[in-house]
């Protein structure tokens, strides 16, 4: 499966001039590095829905989720990239039907390889965004800091 051919401009390099010293800090902590290597390496995956597995637990890895994943998930998604009001909740379903689909596909459920493929690409969106904003804040939230995002 391939993606579209994406154009990487200046202002691509100096996100990444200005970013890169973070990103390197943010490698040491175990479960951002979990995710950036799912976020890269998904791809190479031998199947789809290994794939869809690998995504997904680059997602479940920066929040350090126990219980409870779906909802925790899709709430600790919306409410960390959009502010309160119908984004948020739009983000919040959109993440939950995702993770819905995620269970089908990692527990053997029947789906044809385009639904999944578009699966993979929404949700390669969503770790993107994931690990964009913790790379610009320089930070990957503590549990606790997790529960402010989601409850403040």
């Amino acid at each position: 499966m391939r993606g579209e051919p994406v154009t990487i401009s200046g202002a691509d390099l100096d996100w990444v001039n200005e970013n890169l010293p973070a990103f390197g800090n943010l490698l040491k902590v175990p479960r951002f590095r979990l995710a950036v290597e799912c976020f890269t390496t998904h791809a190479h995956e031998a199947s789809l829905r290994m794939t869809t597995a690998s995504l997904w637990t680059g997602v479940e890895a920066l929040f350090g989720i126990n219980a409870e994943v779906r909802f925790r998930s899709a709430a600790l998604v919306g409410a960390f990239l959009e502010t309160r009001g119908r984004e948020r909740v739009a983000r919040y379903r959109a993440v939950k039907a995702l993770y819905d689909l995620r269970s089908k596909a990692v527990h053997g459920g029947t789906l044809e390889d385009q639904a999944l493929e578009q699966h993979i690409r929404d949700v390669r969106g969503v770790l993107s965004s994931l690990l964009r904003k913790i790379i610009e804040s320089k930070h990957l939230p503590t549990d606790d800091e997790w529960d402010d995002v989601l409850l403040g």
